[in-house]
């Protein structure tokens, strides 16, 4: 079987062969037609998220009647998706569209800092 390609799922990967390189691995992706689907719900979601939130933002902190804890909470809530939206989405779809971390790793360690720091925080002051 040493030198045979098997295919998986539509993905042509090596056996057992030692002189296979990474440049013969080939992931054809999504079809055109999923990627345009992709492209339109990750847009739609981050521009209706980023501005929902922020127009949520601006309400409560100019609205005059809404003194009350549940302001505090929904500011809360505001901020914490605003912030999921910006730093979660647009790394998630490039990962998800291009099948690899292309932003180094240092820009890897941050942006999983930042998530995990922000899901972390919010999420503690969301039930506190």
């Amino acid at each position: 079987m040493a030198g045979e390609t098997t295919a998986l799922a539509g993905l042509s990967s090596p056996a057992s062969n030692e002189s296979t390189t990474a440049a013969q691995w080939h992931d054809p992706g999504l079809p055109d037609e999923y990627q345009y689907v992709l492209i339109a719900l990750y847009t739609t979601t981050t521009v209706l998220a980023v501005t929902g939130n922020v127009v949520v933002l601006i309400v409560l902190s100019v609205g005059l009647r809404s003194h009350t804890d549940l302001r505090v909470f929904l500011v809360n809530l505001a901020v914490a998706d605003l912030t999921m939206a910006i730093f979660c989405m647009p790394f998630t779809f490039t990962t998800t569209m291009l099948h690899d971390w292309i932003f180094g790793v240092a820009m890897c360690t941050i942006v999983l800092f930042l998530q995990v720091s922000f899901s972390t925080v919010f999420t503690a002051r969301r039930y506190a």
